[in-house]
């Protein structure tokens, strides 16, 4: 049997950092392949979070997704102009949590 240390992070950590948690996911029967194989084109309005960006991409993204948790320091900046988000749905996330 492998060790486990010696295992090739996976592809959700590689996008997501150590901080992603797929193996809470996989027991809150979450599908982690949608984080990987989904697209997202969607405009959000002025004046919400990256919480409510968050939210959003999860309920209209082209595979909508739930999200149990997501960390409350989103919710501190409300972006000032609305923004368009067209592209793979690990792009746009990274692009959320980087800022």
């Amino acid at each position: 049997m492998p060790n486990r240390k010696n295992r090739a992070p996976s592809r959700l950590k590689q996008y997501f950092g150590q901080q992603f948690d797929e193996r809470r996911s996989k027991e809150a029967h979450g599908d982690t392949g949608v984080l990987l194989e989904n697209f997202v084109s969607l405009t959000v309005k002025a004046g919400l979070t990256h919480f409510d960006h968050l939210m959003a991409i999860g309920r209209f993204s082209a595979k909508p997704f739930r999200i149990k948790y997501l960390h409350p320091k989103l919710k501190e900046t409300q972006s000032s102009r609305g923004v368009t988000y067209f592209n793979q749905l690990v792009d746009v996330m990274e692009g959320i949590l980087v800022n």
